[in-house]
Formats: structure tokens, C-alpha cells, sequence
């Protein structure tokens, strides 16, 4: 079967990356090719700058937030979107970075508690900074791009069920896995200047959707004991959004 073809307004030749030589460290890679973003130093303080901000100094959410992006060859994010534009790289990263801090934090939250927690970060979205043509700056596929976010916000970290078990959970999480990763994904060919037709990404969905369950399931799985039965007691801590104003408060550019 023949790759999908596609939209870019960049040359197909690499002028983003570089190759990483993975025998240095070889327990960090597999045997195939690396490549990581020339613009690391940007990226990485795209990274901590969303984490200062989200995360309130000496908290554990900075401290795990932090770590997860410490190794020895680079920022995760580097490594794994090598060939996206480095200013839409820059929102990506903060975006993400503030829904993982969120996650960190509302997981040790009483259900109900977390879900007011949530829609304070749900009403980061608005309209009237996403439509502004009169930066000149281009807005192709970012209205849908944030539209695709919300339905992720709305639907799929937001459910007012409080599962009990794993095996309650998995069926919702199979089935809402897809919404996920669609922000995922459309988040990287946002970054990478790739625009499909809704051919082409319909005939790439049923591996992504695939792909996305293998590695959300995997992680649920593994972390269901830590999140479910951690102590109550942390409902005191501040939220990502406390220091300062909530986001329902500050304007989405504030964070991004």
C-alpha cells in the first residue's frame, strides 16, 4: 500500500533535525535511526517555562515534572517532533505540558473536587483569541486544531464516573482513547505543516487508533494502583492554576 500523500509548505528535505549518534548511549535507543530538533535550547525553555508557571515551586508536580524530562540526550519533546516549526513547537509543548501538570495534580483531588478543578482548565479555551486575523500570522487548521482539544477536554477528561476497578475503567478508556490521541496527532501535523484531506487521515486512522490504545492502556495499567488508592489527604494542595490567578481569569496567551 502506498504512503498517503500530503500538503506541506516546507521542503521535504530535513533542515529542523539532526542525527543523534545513539551508540554513546546506546540502553536510551533502539537500533533505529534518531533524530532530534536543532532548536533544543528553545524547546527546553518552552518546557520549563510551562512548567514554573503551572507548577508552584518545590511542589511535587515540579519536582516529577522536571524528571520526566531529564536523560541524558535531550528534551523528550526534541526527540520525539524533530521536524516541526519551532514557534508552533513552542505552544504545543506548553499545552501539553500544562494538561500533564494538571493531570498530576487533580489525580489526588476527591472526584468531585477534580472535576471543578478541570473546567477551570477547560475555560483556557477562547474563541476570541483563537480567530485573530489581524496578526498576520497564518491560522490554517489551528480553529480546528482547538476545537479537536476541546472535544478532548469536554469528553475524554472529563467524565463524572468514579470507576472503582481497572476492569470497570478499561472498556470507557478503550473507546474514548481515540479523542486523545486525535489531539496528538493533530497537534504534530499542526506543528509539522502537514495538512491532510479527510481521505488521507481517514485511511491513517485505524493504525493511530491502534497505536494510541497500545500505549494509553499500557500506562493506565500500570498506574492505575498509584492514582487510585493515594491518600486523600493531598486535596489541600494548590492547584497548577492557584499561583497567581486561575486561567479562567488570565487570557489562554498567558500560558502559550
Amino acid at each position: 500500500m502506498s504512503s498517503p500523500k500530503h500538503t506541506s509548505t516546507r521542503p521535504m528535505s530535513s533542515l529542523l533535525s539532526q542525527v543523534i549518534e545513539t551508540s554513546r548511549i546506546p540502553s536510551y535507543f533502539s537500533y533505529l535511526p534518531v533524530r532530534i530538533h536543532k532548536e533544543v535550547a528553545a524547546i527546553d525553555a518552552a518546557t520549563f517555562d510551562a512548567i514554573e508557571v503551572c507548577a508552584p515551586p518545590a511542589s511535587k508536580e515540579r519536582k516529577q515534572a522536571i524528571y520526566r524530562h531529564t536523560n541524558p540526550y535531550g528534551n523528550p519533546y526534541a526527540l520525539c517532533h524533530g521536524e516541526c516549526d519551532i514557534k508552533k513547537l513552542e505552544y504545543f509543548v506548553k499545552v501539553v505540558e500544562m494538561i500533564w501538570i494538571d493531570d498530576d495534580v487533580t489525580e489526588e483531588f476527591p472526584h468531585t473536587e477534580a472535576l471543578s478543578e478541570h473546567e477551570i482548565l477547560c475555560q483556557g479555551l477562547h474563541p476570541e483569541f483563537d480567530n485573530n486575523t489581524e496578526t498576520g500570522k497564518t491560522v490554517v487548521n489551528a480553529p480546528t486544531l482547538l476545537n479537536t482539544l476541546d472535544t478532548y477536554l469536554q469528553e475524554y477528561d472529563n467524565s463524572d464516573v468514579n470507576f472503582q476497578t481497572v476492569e470497570e475503567y478499561l472498556p470507557f478508556a478503550s473507546q474514548m482513547q481515540a479523542i486523545a490521541l486525535s489531539v496528538c496527532t493533530h497537534f504534530t501535523r499542526w506543528a509539522m505543516e502537514l495538512h491532510l484531506t479527510e481521505k488521507e487521515s481517514s485511511s491513517m486512522r485505524e493504525f493511530e487508533w491502534t497505536l494510541g490504545d497500545v500505549l494509553a492502556l499500557t500506562n493506565d495499567y500500570f498506574s492505575w494502583n498509584k492514582e487510585k488508592y493515594q491518600s486523600s489527604t493531598a486535596s489541600a494542595m494548590l492547584s497548577p492554576f492557584s499561583c497567581g490567578n486561575t486561567l479562567s481569569q488570565r487570557s489562554k496567551r498567558d500560558y502559550c
